[in-house]
């Protein structure tokens, strides 16, 4: 089956070569609480900004085998996006798994599952290749606009909003990497209240992830994955009102003199936004929010199956995810739940490490 054969080939090459240590019958021997970022010491925050700028500094593995032709497979989707670049570095590398697959992580079955890996073994490389000994951070969105979340301080803060007059570059904080997808530029990020949702231009995105959307979130019916996952995904909901309202790299947008070329043929698509370390801390939370839905009852707890998505690649269920052969999918949601050994409280996340 072509779609089995695809993930098979991403299980030999995208990401068990990349990242280094995974292990799918891994037992949870320790407990690691994370912390909602601001929950963290202003060392704490110093050591996690540190080590992502040591990964954005560490050679390329050259082990990246993308599985998916997007142009071929995917011509709805995506036209192309940046072919591999031997000018990139292993973070770089792990942006472009996410990169690669975006068709198939996206408004499927697989985006809670997968995505939950991705965070737990992108914290992981900052500690096998940079010696990180923190928590992976989680961000909690609400009070946007006077969130202390954009610290300035040039050690230890995330920064703030760019540089209008040199591609929304930031300019303040602690981080300082240079990225090479699509083409090579510095970190962006463009303050977008209003990031013009499909249809819904007067939707402001700080409206999605008030505490009301996240009691009706948490409302969903009992066992119905799909019903969960759509009010997550929904086009203009919390997870992509946060893409939206960073703006730069975490909307997708391409970086200056890259718009409409073979590097960026989309302007928007949400490809390379794990290129801003900050999606690793709204991905922690929208992992957050899953738990906490799961946790209301036994059958959400084990709901993950049959979400449709909404036309434009193949619909992907759990069966997919669950097959035996294909890493990282063949973890199938009793081992997800098991290994990553998350369990959340209103002030931190329990993950075994």
């Amino acid at each position: 089956m072509k779609l089995l054969h695809s993930l098979t080939i991403f299980a030999s090459s995208a990401l068990i070569h990349v990242v280094s240590g995974a292990d799918a019958s891994k037992t949870c021997t320790s407990i690691e609480v994370r912390k909602e970022w601001r929950n963290l010491t202003v060392v704490e925050r110093k050591a996690w900004v540190d080590a992502v700028n040591c990964l954005a500094t560490k050679p390329r593995s050259g082990k990246l085998d993308p599985p998916l032709n997007v142009a071929v497979d995917y011509p709805a989707v995506y036209n192309q996006i940046a072919p591999v670049t031997e000018n990139s570095t292993y973070y770089d590398e792990l942006v472009y798994v996410h990169m690669n697959l975006n068709p198939v992580i996206h408004f499927t079955g697989l985006f809670f599952p997968w995505h939950r890996l991705y965070v737990h073994e992108w914290t992981n490389a900052l500690r096998s290749e940079c010696g990180y000994e923190g928590v992976a951070p989680y961000w909690d969105a609400p009070e946007f606009e006077s969130s202390p979340m954009w610290d300035t301080d040039a050690e230890s803060g995330l920064g703030g909003f760019g540089d209008p007059d040199d591609d929304y570059t930031v300019r303040t904080g602690g981080l300082n990497i240079t990225l090479a997808y699509p083409i090579a530029h510095k970190l962006r990020r463009q303050y977008r209240p209003f990031p013009g949702f499909a249809g819904f231009s007067n939707v402001s995105a700080n409206s999605t992830f008030s505490q009301a959307e996240v009691d009706i979130l948490l409302s969903q019916p009992e066992g119905n994955f799909t019903a969960f996952q759509d009010y997550m995904e929904k086009v203009v909901g919390m997870h992509s009102a946060i893409h939206g309202i960073l703006g730069g790299d975490l909307a997708g947008l391409c970086p200056q003199g890259s718009s409409n070329t073979s590097a960026c043929p989309t302007e928007g698509a949400p490809t390379f936004s794990a290129n801003e370390p900050m999606f690793h801390m709204h991905h922690g939370n929208v992992d957050r929010l899953w738990w906490l839905w799961q946790e209301k009852s036994e059958a959400n707890k084990v709901a993950f199956h049959e979400h449709v998505n909404s036309g434009y690649v193949p619909q992907w269920t759990s069966s997919v995810v669950e097959h035996d052969e294909s890493y990282p999918y063949c973890w199938n949601v009793q081992i997800v739940h098991d290994w990553t050994g998350h369990e959340y409280s209103k002030l931190a996340v329990v993950l075994c490490v």
